[in-house]
């Protein structure tokens, strides 16, 4: 498994952005096209991208369905365009969706397109898969507030002394009303016009505080005639139930769990790829499956075209006293990579200098065995990759 983050500008939040991605480990399948089904994960109100990794076995879920996660942070804004704030619904619709489908090799078709969410996440999954039903096949809610409306209508009152979070993402349940935060208005305009409708699974503990609410939520939907499977159980709003529950989606969903037979120095074909998007930075953290353990790396690349794309790749070497960072600390190798119209990857090599250690870890296999695989894997693009590893620049 390899966790990737990705750092870069979004256009409708006027600020830089993190999101956390994690992909399937290199393994010998029967899926020529070497192309994943995509989660992205949602969080609730006082937590962040990092939530799901932390508090769940998330990675280790998509590892044996080989689905490939996203998760990014927005804070408290509900997933909203806020009212009094940043426009959190633009970021997601139509900015990080598209790049994950540009950076990584995700499968086509809504039946492999999934999005799920727990509390307040729930809503903002609901949203983002009801609005992009064209691209979203099944949304998952865990212990969620879906009918925001609804929610707003019992919860807030008004002062915005008192319910801070609500003022600034909502103003007033006038604004709260309108598309596209009314999400069961969204259901309804789906059901009334034949549009492509997401299956929706609801997962909610009968002693949790929101479970009124999923009560009313699940009538109202089935009223519509949505496709949706509730399922209630003991449980509160945490998440030792939300752990479970996210087991409960990717069963539900279809998916067949993978027979992994781990294959060290697989030739890989290149897949989909990465083509370069200006101003993306990307630091991973890759498992080896010869050095037993995870490997960060920090991958930098030149800005490129279809007509002139990239077709080299250093692999840096650092010091035996020093780290990863070491050749981003001593070179300005964005420029670099400009200039060379070449990628460049600094792994975390610890003291090995790239070699196999007599006494340790096999590192030199990582370093011009693995990591090539996952470069042409990733990022080939369907082109002939040439790969130097060198310990100079």
């Amino acid at each position: 498994m390899g966790i990737y983050t990705l750092t870069f500008y979004s256009e409708n939040l006027k600020s830089r952005v993190s999101v956390n991605v994690t992909v399937p480990k290199l393994v010998n399948t029967d899926d020529a096209s070497r192309t994943f089904p995509v989660l992205y994960l949602t969080h609730g109100n006082t937590d962040d991208r990092s939530a799901w990794l932390r508090n769940s076995s998330a990675e280790r879920y998509a590892d044996e369905y080989g689905l490939i996660t996203v998760m990014t942070s927005t804070w408290s804004s509900f997933g909203m365009d806020m009212y009094y704030g940043k426009k959190y619904f633009s970021y997601l619709s139509q900015e990080l969706v598209p790049l994950i489908d540009h950076v990584f090799p995700i499968a086509p078709g809504r039946e492999n397109h999934f999005v799920a969410g727990l509390s307040l996440g729930g809503y903002m999954g609901f949203k983002l898969g009801l609005v992009l039903n064209d691209y979203f096949g099944a949304i998952g809610s865990f212990s969620s507030p879906v009918d925001m409306v609804d929610t707003i209508k019992q919860f807030y009152n008004g002062d915005p002394s008192t319910d801070k979070d609500f003022y600034e993402c909502f103003g007033s349940l006038e604004y709260m009303s309108k598309w596209p935060n009314d999400s069961l208005a969204i259901a309804r305009d789906i059901a009334e016009n034949k549009k492509p409708m997401p299956r929706f699974y609801q997962e909610c503990g009968t002693e949790d505080f929101t479970f009124p609410l999923n009560e009313a939520c699940y009538k109202n939907l089935t009223d519509i005639g949505y496709d949706i499977t509730y399922v209630k159980r003991p449980g509160t709003h945490n998440w030792e139930f939300w752990d479970a529950a996210l087991q409960h989606f990717l069963e539900w969903t279809g998916l067949k769990k993978l027979q992994f037979r781990e294959a060290p120095g697989l030739e890989l074909p290149a897949s989909i790829g990465l083509s370069a998007v200006p101003g993306l930075d990307v630091r991973a953290d890759l498992e080896s499956m010869a050095a037993h353990g995870s490997l960060d790396c920090e991958f930098i690349f030149p800005k490129e075209t279809k007509d002139d794309p990239w077709k080299k790749v250093k692999i840096l070497i650092h010091p035996a006293d020093d780290d990863f960072t070491y050749w981003q600390r001593k070179k300005d190798l964005e420029e670099i990579a400009e200039q060379e119209h070449i990628a460049i990857i600094c792994p975390q090599l610890y003291d090995s200098l790239g070699e196999d250690q007599v006494h340790g870890r096999p590192f030199g296999v990582f370093v011009r065995k693995e990591l090539p695989h996952y470069v042409r894997y990733l990022f080939g693009q369907n082109r002939e990759i040439e790969v130097e590893v060198t310990d100079t620049l």
